[in-house]
Order: C-alpha cells, then sequence, then structure tokens
C-alpha cells in the first residue's frame, strides 16, 4: 500500500484519569473531572493538588506538539 501524501492535522489528546472510590474504578476525560473528584480519588492520596497534578503530568507526558483538552470541570 503506498500512503504517501496522507496527512493528520488538528490532532487533540483527551487526558483520561482512572478515579479509584471505595470498590469503584471509573474513567473520566479531563474536562469532566473536578478537583473535588480528584481529592477522593485513592489513587492519588499522595498527591497534595491532585486536580494540578494531572493536568501538570499531562503536559509534561505529551509536550508541546498536541493540542491537551483538559480543561476543568465546574466543581
Amino acid at each position: 500500500m503506498n500512503f504517501r501524501g496522507v496527512g493528520i492535522e488538528n490532532v487533540a489528546w483527551h487526558t483520561l484519569i482512572e478515579h479509584a472510590e471505595g470498590n469503584v474504578d471509573t474513567v473520566y476525560l479531563a474536562h469532566d473531572y473536578t478537583d473535588d473528584m480528584a481529592s477522593a480519588n485513592e489513587l492519588l492520596v499522595d498527591v497534595e493538588n491532585p486536580g494540578e497534578w494531572i493536568r501538570s503530568k499531562a503536559s509534561e507526558v505529551i509536550g508541546t506538539e498536541f493540542e491537551i483538552d483538559q480543561s476543568t470541570a465546574a466543581a
């Protein structure tokens, strides 16, 4: 197959967060995940500011090449 001439534009990264509380694990998009939810996440119990940590870690890992959609939901 010849894929020359094919390109991808306007790529956006959508950060996903695994939320663990009690016996329930749920995956959320970062833009649906509030700081209050992050504070209740048992996986982030040792993180001082879990909401900010999630957003900064995604930016650190993905870099600046892609748009990162992780705006915060209203609490």
